[in-house]
């Protein structure tokens, strides 16, 4: 089934600048103005729209024509990394912030065009709080009902004690291991005690904004051999010229990264027998975000591995050759199943299962089919719930339903907006089979930021029994989604503006650990009556 990329309007307009700002120096004069203008390729104009375009063309691509983010974070939801007041702003305009990919804007933007746009961001910044409609409030105590079923929250792991709870995975009844996305594995109990880092994790020195320790799943015979596997971004320096092509553009980091997949066991509280299980080519590490990192063995014993298509080789996801923009399937052990769709084709790499993907994040089985699914981040809209199926083409990045940070419909050459420079883009190896694009069951649009996906099989909750719950990052929701003979046929919004939803996990007991990040805690939902 072919995708037909949407085309929805550009929701981008110009905007006022608070001109009697008393923190905000005058603006440009009218001669620099007409002067700067004919630098962007701007007719002469006032400075209103100058400051917009300015910001259109160096800051779009990363946090949105609006404002509220994209790859980057909001700038208008007053939560700041590098501190909010004035100084503070436009010190990081100036400087930059190299670490997370983010240009020095001090050469190119002179400092009244900085001022303005500190201006512009105050703005929008304060029409949004008067408008917002999601923020994180505490979680209710009251029992909280649903179509279908009621429940009360209960707090495992309060704030400040986790740093970026990425994937929540059951070992016992009452002891779950729990990845930090900055670089730590703890053992958390389902009393809420915190175990110290576990030792021999490998480093991460930097997270590249999305990189880190991610992704974890438990051997299908866990309880015998004790095998446990882990997906994190593994850093190498940059030997084959990624540099060159993405130099001057957002979210080019200096460090090459790329997923990689150990399988380990616990030994007290240290991690032992690591032994790799999936490691891509060097040829294959990229300076860009966008990693995938979620792990699920299969019906079929085998483990499935997300591995995201690293941004600026969004083209890579349709080539069978690169490891970018797949699902992968090997063996518990590494080894390439013989059953593999690109076994024995020249060139292929021979773990690919499905191509055509942008950054899955989600991967669940349905128990009653042993179907895979997946949940994958849109660009601007477009998330998407899909079906995988062997040897399937999901289409990215030629089919989408979302469209460009900047507004505009997405273009391959431009996979972070036309504000950066275009990708060079070459000719596929092969021929491309748009007819046979698979489209997703679901897609989310505006995007909700979808993350972690997982099928309820447990007795807590029996009206939720086979339901799809969805976890989404943004748009701050809990989902549950009724799957009949593959097509949703129910979408329920469980709990929403408690922070960002990262992971879902259930417990023996049928009750469900729900990872949140801003704020970082750990929630427990469990039966109420209604």
């Amino acid at each position: 089934m072919t995708r037909p990329p949407s085309r929805p309007a550009r929701s981008w307009g110009l905007l006022a600048l608070l001109i009697g700002a008393a923190a905000v120096p005058a603006l440009l004069s009218a001669q620099a103005v007409d002067e700067q203008a004919a630098v962007y390729g701007l007719d002469a104009r006032s400075p209103v729209p100058l400051t917009s375009q300015i910001f259109e063309k160096s800051c779009v691509g990363c946090h949105g024509a609006d404002m509220t983010g994209g790859i980057g974070p909001s700038l208008i939801d007053a939560t700041w990394i590098h501190g909010g007041d004035d100084a503070a702003i436009l010190k990081t305009i100036a400087e930059g912030v190299p670490d997370k990919g983010m240009p020095a804007f001090a050469a190119s933007l002179a400092e009244n065009e900085r001022l303005g746009l500190l201006a512009l961001i105050r703005e929008k910044g304060t029409d949004y709080i008067k408008a917002r409609t999601v923020e994180s409030l505490p979680f209710p105590t009251g029992p909280q009902t649903s179509a279908h079923a009621a429940f009360r929250f209960e707090t495992v792991v309060g704030e400040g004690r986790l740093d970026t709870p990425w994937s929540i995975l059951f070992l016992s009844p009452d002891r779950m291991l729990v990845s930090e996305r900055p670089g730590r594995l703890r053992i958390v109990t389902t009393g809420g005690e915190v175990g110290p880092p576990i030792a021999n994790v490998p480093a991460i020195v930097h997270d590249f904004g999305q990189g880190g320790i991610l992704g974890l799943a438990r051997h299908p015979d866990y309880r015998r051999n004790g095998y446990l596997y882990l997906a994190y971004t593994d850093e190498m320096p940059d030997r084959f010229g990624e540099a060159r092509k993405c130099a001057g553009r957002i979210y080019c980091f200096s460090t090459a990264s790329q997923l990689k997949v150990i399988r380990f066991r616990l030994a007290g509280n240290a991690m032992v027998d690591r032994t790799t299980i999936w490691q891509a080519a060097p040829e294959s590490y990229r300076l860009s975000p966008s990693f995938g990192g979620r792990l699920a063995f299969g019906s079929d014993g085998m483990l499935y591995i997300t591995v995201g298509d690293r941004a600026y080789s969004a083209m890579e996801a349709q080539e069978v050759a690169t490891p970018n923009g797949k699902i992968h399937r090997v063996a518990d052990d590494g080894h390439v199943p013989p059953d593999n769709p690109f076994v024995g084709v020249p060139g292929a790499d021979p773990t690919i299962w499905s191509f055509g993907h942008r950054n899955p994040q989600g991967l669940a089985v349905d128990p009653r089919s042993g179907r895979l699914w997946s949940s994958e981040h849109g660009p601007r809209g477009g998330d998407e719930l899909n079906l995988i199926r062997r040897g399937g083409n999901y289409g990215w990045p030629l089919a989408t339903f979302g469209m460009g940070y900047d507004g505009r419909p997405f273009d391959p050459a431009y996979p972070l907006g036309h504000s950066q420079a275009a990708i060079e883009l070459t000719a596929p190896s092969r021929p491309i089979d748009r007819a046979g694009f698979i489209a997703p069951v679901v897609h989310w649009t505006p995007s909700i930021a979808v993350s972690s996906i997982l099928f309820y099989s447990g007795t807590a909750f029996p009206a939720w029994r086979d339901s799809l719950l969805v976890t989404s990052l943004r748009q701050q929701k809990l989902l549950r989604l009724t799957i009949e003979h593959d097509a949703v046929t129910e979408q329920e919004l469980l709990f929403e503006r408690h922070g960002n939803v990262r992971d879902v996990a259930e417990a023996p007991d049928g009750s469900l650990y729900v990872a949140m990040n801003l704020p970082s805690q750990i929630i427990r939902m469990v039966p109420a009556m209604k």
